[in-house]
């Protein structure tokens, strides 16, 4: 049985370590903290120079996408604690309190930094070849096979996107074209791509067929109706399909002088062979 107090630190370089190299340091500590970490250590009987090490060991060689779980964890926490402080009675409010700002301050610690997102991403992302360059997409998007025709004898790509899809779970559809824009898009190809779609994931035909037609407003005075209203509300709870294309890097309807920096969804793109910033 392998000693995981030892060696788990090297389990992956496949090495036992009988004895960690050893460096001293001195640490300022606010007087606070100071007291936390001497209760904490004499509680557990241990020493103080352990609890450091253990905490450092454990939560700063996180990878990204650990931390990012954890973070969106301690957020949606957060967000449960705020609605239970509203409803909570005096006698519990201050506990509540509490809860929920440790819950904060853990999201915060989590949240992930610039470069850590850029790994994040890169590792999430795949790359489908197309007539002349690549496709840059999530891995979780569901590529549609020969929808017009192969991805490697099509120019464009364009997305399948439910809105409300996260809270149905419903994921996004990439299908492959020839038309540069969704504005080119006609019936037949939208056609051919959902009946994809349905092939490709079983419940999308009833997650489909759960749309509901936006309500037209004939005058200003149907925001105050409360039927209409209720038909709005009942429309934006529901699923809604629709087609995008997706961008092509360095196309100056995104990238301008007005958006020099311009991030398309999900970081999906269209990357030309002779883009020379791959």
């Amino acid at each position: 049985m392998v000693d995981t107090d030892v060696t788990w630190w090297y389990i992956r370089l496949g090495k036992e370590v009988k004895m960690f190299e050893k460096k001293k340091m001195s640490i300022d500590f606010t007087l606070p903290e100071y007291r936390l970490l001497k209760d904490y250590a004499d509680n557990r009987d241990e020493s103080s120079s352990s609890i450091i090490n253990s905490l450092v060991g454990t939560f700063l060689p996180l990878k990204p996408s650990v931390k990012q779980k954890l973070c969106d964890f301690c957020l949606e926490q957060y967000s449960e604690s705020i609605k239970e402080l509203q409803n909570a009675s005096s006698f519990d409010e201050q506990d509540a309190a509490i809860e929920g700002a440790q819950w904060l301050n853990l999201g915060r610690y989590f949240k992930l930094t610039d470069a850590e997102s850029a790994e994040l991403k890169d590792n999430n992302m795949k790359r489908v070849m197309l007539k002349d360059g690549y496709l840059i997409i999530p891995k979780d998007f569901i590529v549609l096979k020969d929808t017009v025709a192969p991805a490697e004898e099509c120019m464009y790509a364009g997305v399948v996107e439910a809105r409300n899809g996260s809270k149905f779970g419903i994921p996004h559809f990439v299908f492959f074209s020839n038309y540069k824009y969704g504005r080119e898009y006609d019936d037949e190809l939208e056609t051919k791509v959902y009946e994809a779609c349905e092939k490709a994931f079983p419940d999308f035909k009833k997650f489909f067929n759960m749309q509901i037609q936006m309500p037209n407003a004939a005058s200003a005075e149907d925001w105050e109706d409360p039927n209409f209203l209720a038909k709005m509300k009942e429309w934006d709870k529901a699923p809604t399909f629709a087609l995008f294309n997706i961008v092509e890097k360095g196309d100056p309807i995104y990238w301008n002088s007005i958006n020099p920096n311009y991030e398309p969804p999900f970081g999906a793109m269209i990357v030309r062979t002779n883009d020379t910033e791959k």
